[in-house]
């Protein structure tokens, strides 16, 4: 299962604790976790509160029973 972690405190410190294991830069460590995103980056906690404000609007109304995923590509179905 592919993740899509969100910038932040906690995925800061994984990336610095996985650079640590593997004896790597924390760049390096960085990009493992992008690497599968056509985006190539980190979903920033704004995007995930824009998906939500939009789902819960109006503009949302006739959407039901679906997925969203605000994933930066990782997850695409």
């Amino acid at each position: 299962m592919l993740l899509s972690p969100v910038e932040g405190e906690r995925i800061e410190w994984v990336i610095r604790k996985q650079a640590e294991a593997k004896g790597i830069s924390p760049d390096e460590a960085r990009q493992l976790f992008t690497r599968d995103s056509p985006l190539s980056h980190l979903i920033s906690p704004d995007e995930v509160a824009n998906a939500a404000v939009f789902l819960a609007s109006d503009k949302a109304g006739t959407i039901t029973g679906e997925d969203l995923n605000v994933s930066a590509g990782i997850v695409m179905y």
